[in-house]
């Protein structure tokens, strides 16, 4: 069955663009653009199996409207796609764990003024969302974790989990902040596709639903285990000191590719005593990252081929020997926990088979 899919964006200036780049476009089945939700409706209603881009603004109630006519005139996977991080972080994340979206996607900062890089940026997402799998999507249905869970400071971490989440995995990464259960010995850092402006509402919003203190890296930041430091688009850090003398993350100059140099930090602190784990999403982000734990004994973990919504380079990964395992979304959080729980079993398995 083809993939049909239509955007709704009601910002003018960005849809007229964004009418000229679907032109240029071969590879996306897109009906058309369109600047409300009932235009997509009328022209989608027949298509079957549709995903809609929907242009979430910073008006709740216009967007939530929207969102709700899509839902009744479905059914539609839904992309939510924002045009101001700091606006609309709260809003994408409320909305797909009420089970309204089912992809997150942040555009470019300074959205209200596109400049040809962000329309490719936008195009990457369109061209990702086309041959999406949409049968594979699983409606989001977070509770609320108990404070009490999330008290106190555990000691110093002896080992490290890199989650590297490309663009348009926000919603694995959330499937896998609010699943995984909080490790004593561990300390947990990813990286997502976040604007800095777009941070401190997403942490703010998923603090209330993992038991993961979530902190976003700062100067001179003592690492500990029981924690999540998150990074996003325009942050970089270097990890100073020894596993068993304490360690501080210390921000650096942006990197080019964030996901990357994460994981590469990790590996090169942590080794053997850590895991990588890179999401579904769009392109090869986080690739190199993944190869540079798997040449430092870590264990590494991704999406296999088919095992999630979007497409994913789980051939380059088999054919990079970058990978241990391949799992699908649905089973990160549980297979992540229980590994990370066997790390020191699986550590010497893995040296025996080191990768060079």
């Amino acid at each position: 069955m083809k993939t049909w899919t239509g955007i709704v964006i009601s910002h003018e200036r960005l849809r007229s663009a964004v009418k000229s780049l679907i032109k240029l476009n071969d590879s996306v089945q897109v009906i058309g653009v369109y600047a409300h939700a009932e235009e997509a409706i009328e022209e989608l209603k027949n298509k079957g199996n549709a995903v809609i881009i929907l242009g979430m603004t910073d008006d709740p109630e216009q967007s939530i409207r929207e969102l709700k006519l899509l839902q009744l005139f479905g059914p539609y996977a839904i992309l939510g796609v924002g045009d101001d991080a700091q606006a609309t972080t709260p809003m994408l994340f409320n909305a797909f764990r009420l089970g309204m979206l089912d992809f997150i996607d942040f555009t470019a900062e300074e959205i209200d003024s596109p400049t040809d890089y962000h329309f490719r940026e936008f195009n990457e997402v369109i061209s990702a969302i086309g041959p999406a799998d949409v049968s594979k999507i699983s409606r989001a249905n977070l509770v609320p974790v108990k404070s009490i869970k999330r008290r106190g400071v555990f000691d110093k971490a002896d080992s490290a989990i890199a989650v590297g989440v490309p663009r348009g995995g926000v919603a694995s990464a959330i499937k896998i902040l609010t699943g995984l259960p909080r490790k004593k010995n561990v300390a947990l850092f990813v990286s997502l596709p976040i604007p800095s402006d777009g941070s401190a509402p997403f942490i703010e919003e998923m603090q209330k639903f993992s038991e993961w203190p979530m902190k976003r890296i700062e100067k001179a930041q003592p690492i500990h285990s029981g924690v999540c430091y998150v990074t996003c688009l325009s942050d970089a850090f270097q990890i100073n000191g020894e596993v068993k003398g304490g360690l501080a993350i210390s921000p650096i100059a942006q990197e080019e590719n964030p996901i990357d140099h994460m994981m590469m930090e990790v590996a090169r602190t942590f080794r053997g005593n850590s895991m990588g784990v890179l999401l579904e999403g769009m392109g090869s982000d986080g690739m190199a990252g993944l190869k540079a734990l798997k040449n430092h004994r870590a264990i590494t973990m991704t999406i296999k081929k088919g095992g999630g919504v979007l497409t994913h380079s789980a051939d380059l990964a088999l054919s990079e020997k970058a990978v241990d395992f391949f799992v699908n979304t649905n089973e990160l959080p549980g297979s992540l926990s229980f590994l990370i729980d066997q790390i020191n079993e699986i550590v010497p398995i893995n040296n025996a088979v080191h990768f060079s």
